[in-house]
């Protein structure tokens, strides 16, 4: 959180409304990693948590080896259609940039960010298996040293005046040293004999680990396109600095979402074990406590922001990137609701009921396509927060049954 109030008005003020804009759009493309892996890391906490639980080693040892190949796979195929696709695409009319500066950045920091998503796509899973043994501290304790590496570089490219190309390998590129670190931990320290070895590939097992994570997947791609492309309909709708000002009230708000996370998150694992154990009771008790803090808080810091948002965002960065404080309001209704949507999700993820998200997921993200770009053509951008909002409620509607259906399986699996 400090890492990125810092952060926030140093590139701001360095780089400028429009190529600010253009900052934002390009870091909103490493928020898609997880739906590059078809699923992969996440079904692979779960058969590592379920493992866990089971105390088979040879299952989990397996499984990492699998999916370690299939993501080098993925990426190496992605690698190769960003090749051959990119001379064909104008980046600078996708990002919406018009200046000269900002047009020749785009095409070459565009580059930068798809060796570092590549990269990332692969280097995810030493995190992901942190998590699944729920020892997210080591993983919280690599991503913050290697932010604090980010910042240092941050701050020593602006001094000697680099392009956005090199504030991207400065920033994002830094940032992948984290997952290095966690690699190195987990496979020469901790736990060695969860090192990838690619004799313990078995194409059955990774067909099992895709068949799960394609419902993950599709889940996840639903998921960005509901919460990760607010940006790019700013960019498309407005312009560029329509963009900076947006961000800058969707960074800041973010930032509940990082303390929420830092408690809501670990339970995924959590859940899985206690399925594979059939402790129902803890399951449904810690799901219960979970929403409601995640409800208290969520309120509580959003209505901070909501009073004192414009105040932070001028003393940061200054006057002309302040939103209004309708936007602030409509993007704190947004954020409740996405904290009971994570919640609810991390409860499904952890008892691997991706199935249903495959299912509702989507139409949700069409729905948000089609309020934000009507409402956000009707209203400006606090139209384009609306739609969203208006999608997380459809999707809480939906997940609202099946949820209850859940506790009263397991209250009665408790009685018999």
């Amino acid at each position: 959180m400090a890492i990125t109030l810092v952060s926030v008005p140093l590139t701001a003020k360095y780089l400028g409304a429009e190529r600010y804009g253009l900052w934002l759009l390009l870091s909103t493309f490493l928020s898609w990693v997880a739906t590059a892996d078809l699923g992969l890391a996440q079904s692979l906490k779960n058969t590592l948590a379920t493992a866990d639980g089971q105390e088979d080693e040879t299952l989990a040892k397996t499984a990492v080896s699998n999916a370690v190949c299939l993501s080098i796979t993925i990426a190496s195929g992605l690698g190769l259609i960003f090749w051959v696709a990119f001379p064909y695409i104008d980046w600078s009319r996708v990002f919406n940039v018009r200046s000269s500066l900002a047009i020749d950045d785009a095409n070459s920091a565009m580059v930068a960010i798809a060796v570092v998503f590549l990269a990332q796509l692969v280097l995810t899973i030493p995190l992901e298996i942190y998590n699944a043994y729920q020892e997210g501290y080591w993983s919280s304790l690599w991503i913050g040293l290697s932010n604090i590496i980010s910042i240092g570089s941050l701050i020593v490219a602006i001094h000697y005046q680099a392009s956005l190309t090199v504030l991207v390998v400065a920033v994002f590129g830094t940032n992948l040293l984290g997952n290095i670190f966690a690699a190195i931990h987990i496979f020469y320290w901790k736990r060695p004999w969860l090192r990838p070895n690619i004799a313990y590939f078995r194409w059955n097992e990774a067909s099992a680990l895709l068949k799960i994570g394609s419902q993950f997947w599709i889940a996840q791609v639903a998921a960005i396109l509901l919460l990760q492309t607010d940006l790019i309909i700013v960019a498309q709708l407005f312009s560029a600095v329509e963009v900076a000002k947006y961000g800058i009230a969707l960074k800041l708000f973010s930032l509940i979402g990082v303390v929420q996370m830092s408690f809501v998150f670990p339970l995924w694992s959590a859940y899985a074990e206690a399925a594979a154990r059939q402790d129902y009771i803890w399951t449904a008790k810690t799901f219960r406590r979970s929403t409601l803090t995640v409800l208290y808080f969520t309120v509580a810091a959003s209505l901070f922001l909501v009073i004192f948002g414009q105040q932070i965002i001028h003393g940061l960065i200054g006057k002309s990137l302040v939103p209004e404080n309708y936007l602030l309001l409509a993007m704190s209704l947004t954020v409740i609701l996405n904290g009971i949507t994570i919640s609810v999700r991390t409860f499904l993820n952890g008892l691997g009921e991706a199935k249903l998200q495959a299912l509702v997921a989507p139409p949700s993200s069409i729905l948000n396509f089609a309020a934000s770009i009507f409402f956000g053509r009707w209203l400006g951008p606090i139209g384009v927060s609306l739609g969203t909002s208006m999608s997380l409620t459809f999707l809480l509607f939906i997940y609202r049954y099946f949820v209850a259906r859940k506790l009263k399986d397991f209250k009665l699996k408790t009685i018999g």
